[in-house]
C-alpha cells in the first residue's frame, strides 16, 4: 500500500503546482496524504468531481474526473457506445462506465517529471465537459 510519499512528494506538492496556474485552484484540497480532490462546475448546473492520486511507484499521478450523476441502467448501453466512440478519438486518457452503479469517469495518468500537472488537470476536465451534455441528455431519456 502506498504510504503517501511520492518520490518525496505529497499531495501538498500537487496543490503547490496548481496554485497560481489553475482557474479553479481554490476548489482543490488535500484530503489524504496521497490524494487531492475538488468539485468543479461542469457548465450544466452540475459539479464534476476530480481526484488526483499519487501512484505507487512514485513516478506519476492518476487523475480521475467523475461525472456527478449516475447513469440509469436503461441508458447505460447508449452511454457505453458514446464513451467507446469518444475513447477511440482520444489521443490520451480514457472514459469508463461502471456497469454496476452507472458512474462515468475519465482517467488520465501524468508522469511527474514529464508533464505539467495543471495541463493534465485541464485536459481531464475538458474531456469530461465534452461529453457532459450528451450524458445529461441520455440519462434523462430513461
Amino acid at each position: 500500500v502506498w504510504d503517501g510519499v511520492l518520490g518525496g512528494r505529497r499531495a501538498d506538492c500537487i496543490l503547490e503546482r496548481i496554485t497560481g496556474c489553475c482557474d479553479d485552484e481554490s476548489a482543490y484540497e488535500s484530503t489524504e496524504a496521497n490524494r487531492v480532490q475538488a468539485e468543479i462546475p461542469s457548465g450544466d448546473d452540475h459539479q464534476l468531481s476530480q481526484y488526483i492520486y499519487g501512484d505507487e511507484d512514485g513516478g506519476g499521478w492518476e487523475i480521475y474526473t467523475v461525472y456527478p450523476t449516475q447513469i440509469p441502467e436503461a441508458a447505460r448501453p447508449a452511454v457505453s457506445q458514446v464513451l467507446a466512440t469518444r475513447n477511440f478519438e482520444l489521443e490520451r486518457g480514457s472514459f469508463g462506465l461502471n456497469p454496476a452503479d452507472g458512474t462515468v469517469r475519465f482517467r488520465l495518468h501524468v508522469y511527474v517529471d514529464e508533464e505539467p500537472v495543471v495541463e493534465a488537470i485541464n485536459t481531464a476536465l475538458s474531456a469530461m465537459r465534452s461529453v457532459a451534455e450528451t450524458l445529461r441528455e441520455l440519462a434523462a431519456t430513461d
